[in-house]
């Protein structure tokens, strides 16, 4: 892969080379679809530059290039895969016009020469068009080649693994800008990992998975079994000839994601079998006699509580599967357990994720509910091996905690009539977007599994007793007992603390009287405005500016604590100065989307939408969503503190946007509002007074704090017997 003086590419360079590449095409394209375009381009120069490898093998053999040439011209079974001459780069790279249908040409000729990748390749029209424009034009097209064209991704070049791991890197990136539909393809890779750590392969087995998405969960067994029996040749793990590789089998339903799990496969230089369909109602692997084939393994995350499944799908099954009862109609998560113990030998074992919920619905509750009636069949038939809690926020198409059930119909006889429950939910390093299930929480809780033990805090094996006094609740949780974290309170600190804070609330006590006593009780009644108020359209008096919301669609827009501070409503609440937000966005995204401008110290920010009329200032530069307006007056007619005491309490109710769901006002009607509006001295005097008596409502709540935190500290050392009642003399 050696180019300007590079020897090859790291995992870390080749992950992104592959997406600045993808972003040359970001531009017209949001996630769901540039992924389309790229993947597929990908997986074509792999080929094509495994293609040139392979006849170039050939030449050294037969000592003559062009003696090669013509014989895998004839013989195509002497490559792998067959490139007609205007499928390969350098025919794609030269091509200056029509580049659209020459690239769409070029992949559905790659499949006609090879039937395997019917299906795979050819799923996409890069000269497609919507609403009479071309989708990605040729311009943006050549310059995705170019940037692709940069490297080689031959066999000599890039090992199948590291490819495979900068493939799988674009997924995850396109699952990240996907949002809740991401997880019809993709597993986070430390859950998948997991995964195939639990059920660890031996060689020749057969693994399958009915819902396969980009089957990443099949890749990380076959990694797995590379990692714990292959050898290194090369600097690359390698099965040895004598040891049979998985034998590999998956389902998908959707028909994008079936062409992305198979080329998948292929970057990964496996030979898995993959079928398009509905595994529920009509899976694809049986055998001659039309019953459901077995396998040795089974590693599955199903969509999580999946609906339309009713009692006449059940009734109407063909295969046997349901055997423990019906699920829900609202949830399969109980159908697709069912699905996987069916398609189990009877050595089988398996590894499915669902929702938390799912080892939990029905448990409590008077009478008999269907979920919690197949639960207890798979725990009085000793079928569940081990649950595991996984931490929250870690799947792409929700925040939810997920679970791992390990399914196992042989259960060794020392794990018998038990279950092993796991509580990993704060074996987490947080991330944005998502968190990512820690690398020390995965291996502890590979050697818990392992080992079958209980740890404190961590894991618990219960007996099936046990399981059945709680009704069949199987959440870690309710088993795995855990230590409220305490912060020790030094209590002479607190009584100093509390000393100075009942000083300070006496003194800012005097200051808000005598600041009181200012200001003069008129005997007005009629509710008319002194003469000297002035009635202003809030538009006279001051500017306004909206927010943004970057797109999550470009996970690049959004940063750590190193970018922009990015407000929101939830940032706002309960503070009158702003100074840490839930989110950064990053410079890319100020200068594209916010246009390079931010918003400085101390201006005024206004909620305008969901609630309207919540005030605070921000502290620091930043940026802030459409949700939140910023305010600049005019600091010669209204103070902006005092917009901050007054916005809350006007009554917005006639000036909110019907027409919207939710509290809302536009900034029309935000512009026409009347404000009451007295002299700025006087503005000036009435703030001074009510800072006062703002500092002291802080100082009483720091007060309340501080006790409650004492009694709580002095009741800890009493039942601790660290402090004794001192007998009277």
């Amino acid at each position: 892969m050696a180019l300007e003086g590079e020897k090859q590419l790291d995992v870390a360079a080749l992950e992104q080379w592959l997406w600045d590449a993808a972003c040359q095409i970001r531009g017209p394209l949001d996630a769901p679809k540039f992924k389309d375009y790229i993947l597929p381009l990908v997986f074509l120069k792999r080929l094509s530059d495994v293609f040139h490898d392979e006849v170039g093998h050939l030449a050294g053999e037969f000592g003559d290039p062009q003696v090669a040439a013509r014989l895998v011209e004839e013989d195509h079974m002497l490559v792998r895969f067959f490139l007609p001459q205007r499928a390969r780069w350098e025919s794609i790279s030269a091509k200056t016009t029509g580049l659209g249908q020459e690239l769409t040409d070029a992949v559905r000729a790659v499949a006609k020469e090879n039937p395997k990748l019917q299906g795979v390749i050819d799923v996409v029209d890069f000269n497609a068009t919507a609403a009479g424009q071309r989708i990605v034009d040729d311009q943006r097209l050549a310059a995705l080649v170019q940037a692709l064209g940069k490297y080689r991704l031959g066999l000599d070049d890039v090992e199948p693994d590291i490819l495979g791991r900068a493939y799988e890197y674009l997924i995850r990136k396109f699952a990240e800008g996907q949002g809740q539909s991401a997880g019809e393809f993709y597993t986070p890779r430390a859950v998948a990992v997991l995964m195939a750590r639990l059920l660890e392969p031996e060689p020749g087995m057969s693994v399958y998975d009915p819902c396969c998405g980009s089957s990443g969960l099949l890749i990380k067994c076959h990694l797995r079994l590379l990692e714990r029996v292959g050898t290194a040749a090369n600097g690359r793990l390698r099965l040895p000839p004598d040891v049979p590789p998985l034998r590999v089998f998956g389902q998908e339903l959707n028909p994008a994601t079936f062409a992305m799990a198979r080329m998948n496969a292929f970057i990964h230089d496996m030979d898995a079998e993959i079928a398009l369909g509905d595994t529920m109602n009509r899976p694809r692997f049986t055998d001659d006699s039309g019953r459901l084939r077995r396998f040795d393994l089974a590693v599955t995350n199903p969509m999580w509580n999946q609906p339309g499944y009713d009692a006449t799908f059940y009734d109407s099954d063909t295969f046997g599967r349901f055997v423990y009862g019906q699920p829900p109609a609202r949830s399969a998560d109980w159908g697709w357990l069912q699905h996987i113990l069916a398609s189990l030998n009877p050595n089988g074992r398996a590894a499915v994720v669902l929702d938390a919920a799912a080892v939990t619905r029905g448990s409590g509750d008077d009478g008999r509910t269907k979920e919690k009636a197949i639960r207890r069949e798979f725990v009085d038939h000793d079928l569940i091996e081990a649950v595991i809690l996984l931490p929250d926020n870690l799947f792409y198409n929700t925040p939810a905690q997920g679970i791992i059930v390990v399914l196992n119909r042989a259960k060794p006889s020392a794990r018998k009539q038990a279950v092993l429950l796991i509580d990993a939910s704060d074996q987490v390093t947080r991330e944005k977007p998502k968190n990512l299930l820690s690398q020390a929480g995965a291996g502890k809780i590979v050697d818990v599994f392992a080992e079958w033990r209980s740890e404190a805090r961590f894991s618990r094996v219960i007996t099936l007793e046990e399981c059945v006094a709680k009704d069949y609740n199987l959440n870690p949780a309710r088993y795995v007992a855990r230590e409220v974290e305490r912060i020790s309170v030094d209590l002479g600190a607190a009584q100093e603390r509390l000393t100075e804070l009942r000083q300070l609330a006496t003194s800012l006590d005097a200051q808000a009287t005598q600041l009181m006593s200012l200001l003069e009780q008129t005997d007005r009644t009629d509710h008319a405005l002194p003469d000297d108020w002035r009635l202003v359209p809030f538009g006279d008096v001051a500017e306004f500016a909206l927010g943004r919301t970057p797109s999550r669609k470009r996970p690049d827009y959004f940063s750590t604590t190193d970018g922009h501070p990015w407000v929101t409503i939830s940032d706002m609440a309960g503070h009158s100065i702003v100074t840490e937000t839930k989110e950064c966005v990053s410079d890319e995204a100020l200068r594209e989307v916010f246009r390079g401008k931010s918003v400085q110290p101390g201006t005024l920010l206004m909620t305008i939408k969901l609630t309207v009329g919540r005030t605070a200032f921000i502290g620091v530069e930043g940026v802030h969503n459409e949700a939140i307006v910023s305010i600049l007056p005019d600091e010669s007619e209204v103070l902006a503190k005092f917009l901050y005491y007054l916005l809350p309490l006007v009554n917005y109710r006639e000036h909110q946007d019907r027409a919207v769901k939710g509290q809302t006002i536009n900034l029309g009607k935000l512009r026409k509002l009347q404000l009451a509006l007295p002299p700025v001295d006087e503005q000036r005097q009435i703030v001074e007074a009510l800072d006062v008596l703002e500092r002291l409502v802080q100082v009483e709540r720091e007060i309340s704090a501080k006790r409650a935190d004492v009694r709580d500290e002095l009741i800890q050392r009493v039942l601790r017997g660290q402090l004794r009642v001192v007998p009277e003399q």
